[in-house]
């Protein structure tokens, strides 16, 4: 018997190679065919699609703007969690039957009150994380003056006016009280 030469090993290796050619012709159909063209397609399409100089702009631009898409993202998921997005579907529902049955300037106004709503619905959101601080300042006020024991006459409220932080939150006061007044005389 002849010793094996470099050219068996590689006529060993060449038909172990036609039988996997063999194999796979015989297991692929003509969907898994179309299936991995398709997705060769896609992936050239792609890859085209980053050789756009525009798209390459876009997609910096999206990386720099993460940050702030990923905030948008979770504001729009909590409003999804809370409904307020599904509201906010259905007032532009409404707000399109609305154009169509109503005149323009009744739907100008409905439209302004919608973008109060959204105003009111923001200073909302930036509050909540508010209250519980307001609350905690106003247990501290009272704590204060709980513990100030001496009573307050007129000299003593003389001279709480001189105060300017006494001052600011009197004017503030004032003001709040005129502006709820002229609103509800408005209406």
């Amino acid at each position: 018997m002849a010793e094996p030469t470099a050219w068996d090993g590689e006529a060993l290796v060449a038909g172990e190679f036609l039988s996997l050619l063999g194999a796979v012709r015989e297991s692929t159909t003509p969907e898994l065919v179309g299936r991995i063209s398709r997705l060769v397609g896609e992936g050239l399409e792609a890859l085209s699609l980053l050789a756009d100089p525009q798209m390459k702009e876009l997609l910096w631009e999206l990386r720099a703007k993460g940050p702030a898409l990923k905030d948008l993202l979770q504001t729009v998921t909590a409003w999804q969690e809370d409904g307020l997005l599904e509201a906010l579907g259905d007032m532009g529902k409404l707000a399109m039957a609305l154009r169509e049955s109503t005149t323009p300037a009744l739907a100008a106004r409905l439209a302004q009150q919608g973008v109060d709503l959204l105003d009111a619905a923001r200073v909302i959101e930036r509050l909540k994380d508010e209250v519980p601080r307001f609350q905690e300042m106003a247990a501290e006020a009272l704590a204060e003056a709980r513990a100030d024991a001496r009573p307050v006459g007129v000299g003593g409220l003389l001279r709480l006016l001189r105060d300017p932080d006494v001052q600011l939150g009197l004017k503030f006061m004032v003001n709040l009280s005129r502006r709820i007044f002229r609103e509800m005389e408005d209406r």
